[in-house]
């Protein structure tokens, strides 16, 4: 009877939630039932792990009346205690919902023909809404505001005022409904590209999206930054960058924090996919730091934990911009708002990776070779890293070792991010052709390398040293011809 459903679901409350959960469970209007309350009571103490639950004996703690343990009652019990625990649940959620409950009262008063008194809760939901309106559903929350001002004005025969709200309502469902729309191209387009290869088919909702007319909502800066993402994932171009890059600026403050947010990512996204495009990426490099602290800071505001991403990109940025001591300190005191699982791991990947930017390749190897995993796509990238590195110090055994390893690496990940795949994917088969050019160059060979370094799929950390290892093959190679014909 160990892991019971009741078990495991008071496994994920918090302590605050626990203290909450007793008061429902003693509140008559939830729970008429004592059982529940007694064994719930008994129970507390071996909360979190309940690992060495003995159930006759917390039975016979718990319902000291009966005269021998009955594993029957017990699991009766158990399953009131868990329909309890999903009945907190909902009041939970309710709770947190309090537009809907503000809606529903208004209405049991309007049926019970109290119309002023509806009225005037119906101003201080009004009220509330523009207090509170940084809500990701502010124009759906005030369509409901005017269907109720609607069925106000319909039961006090108020034809005028009805119509009037009627108006209202569509004014504010339009724009909840494009908001819906275009959120969920954004959402699905960058799931596609950034995260797992699944076909979603949105076609549909992209041709929906070609005939909304953002000058019509400037007044709604939630709804034109919905847009502006989807159209910067679906075709980025710089014009609407710019555009969804001021709207922060300007209305930031109107919108919430998770939006703006969402915008950061969006932004960081398309800075992203620019560099992917070129190698002239220094100039980048200050906006995406921007970004990226701005994203952060957004996060600590809301007691959010420091992702990895920024936590790398802010370091590795640093150093571009401020050099290898800033970005080494900055590493190091900000471990702790990581989350637990990557505090150990990312800070040893991100010194490597700035190590290896200064060319110091064994001091990459000494902290990249004894690296946990941390459970992140970053780690995907410790072997090629790893493997460069071989490249650098001339340890063919070692390296030839590790491209085995990467290729198995690749195959037995078929479920990899499409990002993390695509990267593995060439930068194997470009580092294969590395070697082949450094064991017998060939100049076609490594024109036709260049270029297919140069497209998008390779991956940032390694393309500009793929570029560097070739032409230096290629220094070598007239080098040794120039001494050829001097002698």
């Amino acid at each position: 009877m160990q892991n019971t459903k009741f078990i495991s679901l008071l496994q994920t409350f918090s302590k605050e939630e626990l203290k909450r959960f007793d008061d429902f469970i003693k509140s008559p209007y939830f729970n008429k039932l004592e059982a529940p309350v007694k064994l719930y009571k008994t129970l507390l103490p071996q909360y979190p792990n309940f690992d060495d639950l003995k159930w006759d004996k917390l039975f016979k703690k718990a319902f000291p009346d009966k005269p021998a343990f009955s594993e029957t009652y017990l699991r009766n019990v158990l399953s009131d205690l868990y329909d309890l625990g999903l009945g907190f649940l909902r009041q939970e959620a309710a709770e947190k919902n309090q537009a809907s409950g503000e809606f529903a009262c208004v209405q049991k008063l309007i049926y019970r023909q109290l119309y002023k008194q509806a009225g005037q809760q119906l101003e201080k939901i009004h009220e509330w809404l523009e207090k509170s309106w940084l809500n990701m559903d502010y124009n759906s929350l005030l369509a409901d505001y005017y269907d109720s001002k609607m069925i106000l004005h319909d039961r006090a025969e108020e034809q005028h005022a009805y119509s009037e709200a009627h108006q209202q309502k569509v004014n504010y469902w339009e724009k909840a409904i494009w908001e819906k729309v275009i959120s969920l191209i954004y959402e699905t387009e960058t799931d596609k590209r950034d995260f797992y290869n699944f076909p979603y088919n949105t076609e549909t909702l992209k041709k929906i999206l070609s005939v909304f007319e953002a000058e019509k909502y400037t007044d709604t800066p939630m709804l034109l930054a919905a847009y502006y993402r989807a159209v910067l994932v679906i075709n980025p171009n710089w014009e609407t960058f710019n555009a969804l890059h001021e709207l922060l600026k300007t209305e930031s403050t109107k919108m919430p924090d998770n939006q703006v947010y969402s915008c950061y990512m969006a932004l960081l996204g398309y800075t992203s996919y620019v560099m992917r495009q070129s190698l002239d990426i220094r100039k980048l490099v200050a906006l995406q730091m921007e970004l990226a602290v701005n994203a952060v800071e957004l996060r600590k505001r809301n007691n959010l934990h420091l992702i990895e991403t920024h936590y790398h990109s802010i370091a590795v940025n640093g150093y571009e911009l401020y050099g290898f001591d800033w970005a080494m300190q900055y590493i190091d005191a900000h471990v702790s708002e990581l989350l637990p699982y990557l505090q150990e791991g990312l800070p040893a990947y991100s010194k490597a990776f700035i190590w290896f930017r200064e060319k110091n390749y064994r001091e990459t190897i000494a902290l990249l070779s004894g690296l946990p995993n941390f459970r992140s796509d970053l780690y995907f990238s410790v072997k090629p890293i790893l493997l460069m590195c071989y490249y650098e110090t001339e340890d063919t055994d070692a390296a030839e070792f590790m491209l085995n390893t990467l290729r198995k690496t690749y195959k037995n990940h078929p479920n990899l991010k499409i990002g993390a795949q695509e990267a593995l994917k060439h930068f194997i088969e470009q580092y294969g052709q590395l070697v082949k050019l450094r064991i017998q160059f060939n100049p076609q060979k490594a024109i036709a390398l260049k270029d297919a370094i140069l497209q998008p799929a390779t991956p940032l950390f390694a393309k500009q040293w793929l570029l560097d290892k070739i032409t230096a093959l290629e220094t070598a190679k007239q080098k040794s011809r120039h001494f050829a014909k001097r002698f």
